[in-house]
């Protein structure tokens, strides 16, 4: 069942590569990994499974300016997975690495559902990147123009307690004003 899924998984490669004058195959452990703009995308068919996985690392937290920013605006990514477009992000626990994947039934799909699939599941992962840089730097503003408020306020004399309260505060995010209920859908194929 594997080896066929792979020779399967293998000719959409192979058609994706010929048409992108790359050469994109599976290699003897159904792993096939290429560069697209800045992230490493791997497309892999494990032994006795019948899917296929696609995943790239977005970022590693330790090399975050905000760990805590970033994980936040994580999670708002990956709720109900629709700004995923029905991938999944995680956290490799061996090394901090947040991992964007996505995996599907090889016998549910076609060569031009495959292309599909892969194409969107690129463009998620940078616009992904781009979200997350965005809140990092957003984040890290904010944190700079707090500190700088209550280092005028305290030379100023203000209380000193209410500077300290101020500098744990964390500002407002806009899109938390705005909070609705989006309803799940029931199998998103990336579109």
């Amino acid at each position: 069942m594997s080896s066929d899924d792979r020779k399967l998984v293998d000719s959409f490669l192979a058609e994706i590569g010929a048409a992108v004058g790359k050469n994109i195959r599976l290699n003897e452990n159904g792993i096939s990994a290429f560069t697209y703009d800045h992230l490493t995308f791997v497309v892999e068919v494990p032994d006795n499974v019948s899917s296929f996985f696609i995943y790239t690392t977005l970022l590693t937290l330790g090399r975050c300016n905000n760990p805590p920013a970033v994980m936040k605006k994580l999670l708002k990514l990956n709720y109900l997975q629709q700004e995923t477009r029905g991938g999944s992000i995680g956290l490799d626990p061996t090394n901090d690495d947040v991992i964007f994947s996505y995996s599907d039934r090889i016998n549910e799909i076609n060569g031009t559902e495959f292309r599909n699939i892969l194409e969107n599941f690129i463009d998620t992962s940078l616009q992904l990147g781009k979200q997350l840089d965005e809140a990092e730097a957003n984040q890290q503003s904010a944190f700079s123009g707090e500190q700088m408020m209550a280092q005028q306020m305290s030379q100023q004399g203000v209380n000193g307690a209410f500077s300290k309260q101020l500098n744990q505060t964390k500002p407002a995010v806009a899109s938390d004003l705005n909070k609705s209920f989006r309803p799940p859908v029931d199998r998103v194929i990336m579109p």
